[in-house]
């Protein structure tokens, strides 16, 4: 059995309808692929020139931190050996108010003394 005249037709149709169809959804999505490039091409620009003018910072930053590096390093010399320094300062610090604690413990003594000292001479007078 072979297919008549109209069903060849309608197989011819409905082929070329499915290829333009297909057509057109392709064409739709180049559509929107457009109006999607068009729209983001200021922001790519505007990108472009921010991405222009942070490069000089970038390498000043860049300078600026290779010149801090060896200050940071020196500084790191620098407090350590400091920290053997404020120890024995520390140490010091606690001798000195240990001295201090003794010489008013030595004050109240000796005040304690020269009060006893007045009295007495006070009492001595007072019997001549």
């Amino acid at each position: 059995m072979t297919p008549n005249l109209n069903q060849v037709e309608i197989q011819v149709n409905k082929e070329e309808s499915d290829k333009m169809d297909h057509e057109v959804r392709q064409n739709a999505c180049l559509s929107e692929d457009q109006e999607t490039i068009e729209q983001t091409e200021p922001m790519a620009h505007e990108n472009q020139d921010t991405t222009e003018q942070a490069e000089p910072m970038a390498h000043e930053n860049q300078d600026t931190t290779e010149q801090a590096e060896p200050m940071a390093h020196e500084n790191q010399v620098t407090i350590e050996q400091a920290e053997p320094m404020v120890q024995e300062n520390q140490e010091m610090t606690k001798q000195t108010e240990s001295m201090l604690h003794e010489n008013r413990e030595s004050v109240e003594q000796i005040e304690v003394m020269v009060n006893e000292n007045q009295t007495e001479s006070k009492t001595e007078a007072k019997s001549c």
